[in-house]
């Protein structure tokens, strides 16, 4: 039998579902509920772990209690918020809930795509000013093409949903396959030829030591002048001063996100600006809110536990995360929350 810990508060229903698809494999505990005298008891003996945000959950003395810890299963999709300098040398290996947030993540992206193709803030904000102004031409998307930066979960949802709109989907993924249908499909080596005839870029990768500063100054300068770029990755996917260079000298060019590059240190704190990007009028954003929808934990919690099942009776699990690919990502850098 397994030990498996859950770090988070944890919602009744995904607590149920989770206790009784391991109720013959594992022992469940939850970390909330422990005092530090049954840390001390329960935690060396701890095999797999299901956490949310890491800096949060789990202090330094508890995860160094951890001593037979194999498995880090995230529920979040993107996992570079992980300490994984922590797990190199270790035989930990580390889970992603890539797949789970995908139709709400998608459809938070070609929300944020809409609204730059059809200046749908400009107009708003005119309008409650009583500004009736028809001048300002929209973009169509029938027809056009769509470039989709990392063609996994996400990227898969926001081709399907770009379909029914008539546009055409080019995609970069890491092998050049996919059984999604595209009009053409490539790997990195592609990244230029993409980012060329799109029309629109849809950001949709894992932030690693590989993304990182993917999109800078060159890559923004091959793309359309009237281009929009959404990104609904990480921030530091894309250079923050190269963007902010772009966008003052292509006022046509439009950039709508849901990500950021230093969030606040807790939650309601104040937006950290390091360039006025609230001053452009091509510049969109939200607060990373993409995923969240009335019951998300509720929504996404049963994948992650699918997945610790598959592990647990030893199925092909999904999502393994390569440690490499994210040690070397700064501390600054890393998602809070």
């Amino acid at each position: 039998m397994k030990n498996i810990l859950v770090t988070y508060a944890m919602g009744e229903a995904s607590r149920k579902l989770l206790e009784e698809k391991t109720s013959d494999l594992a022992t469940v505990y939850y970390l909330r509920e422990m005092s530090e005298k049954r840390q001390k008891e329960v935690l060396p003996n701890i095999h797999i772990i299901l956490c949310n945000a890491w800096k949060t959950d789990i202090s330094e003395e508890a995860f160094e209690l951890m001593e037979k810890l194999e498995v880090v299963q995230a529920l979040a999709a993107g996992v570079d918020f992980l300490p994984f300098e922590k797990f190199v040398g270790k035989p930990i290996t580390v889970y992603s809930n890539a797949g789970a947030y995908s139709v709400q993540t998608a459809e938070h992206a070609f929300a944020l795509m809409l609204a730059a193709a059809k200046n749908i803030i400009m107009h708003d904000d005119k309008m409650r000013r009583g500004i009736f102004d028809q001048t300002e031409e929209g973009m169509v998307l029938d027809g056009s093409i769509i470039g989709i930066v990392g063609f996994g979960g996400i990227g898969k949802e926001v081709s399907r949903m770009a379909r029914a709109f008539g546009m055409k989907t080019y995609a970069i993924n890491t092998t050049g396959k996919s059984d999604a249908p595209f009009d053409f499909l490539g790997t990195i080596e592609s990244l230029r030829h993409v980012l060329e005839v799109s029309d629109f870029v849809v950001l949709s990768v894992p932030f690693t030591v590989k993304t990182r500063h993917l999109i800078k100054k060159d890559e923004l300068e091959i793309m359309k002048r009237t281009g929009v770029l959404v990104n609904v990755a990480r921030g530091y996917v894309v250079k923050q001063d190269d963007l902010y260079a772009h966008l003052k000298a292509n006022p046509q060019f439009k950039y709508a996100t849901d990500v950021w590059w230093r969030y606040p240190a807790s939650r309601g704190d104040p937006i950290i600006w390091e360039y006025p990007f609230n001053e452009l009028d091509n510049f969109i954003a939200t607060p990373h809110i993409g995923g969240h929808v009335p019951g998300s934990e509720e929504k996404v919690a049963p994948h992650a536990v699918e997945n610790i099942v598959r592990i647990l009776t030893g199925q092909r699990p999904w999502n393994i995360e390569r440690k490499g690919d994210y040690v070397g990502l700064r501390e600054d850098e890393k998602r809070n929350f």
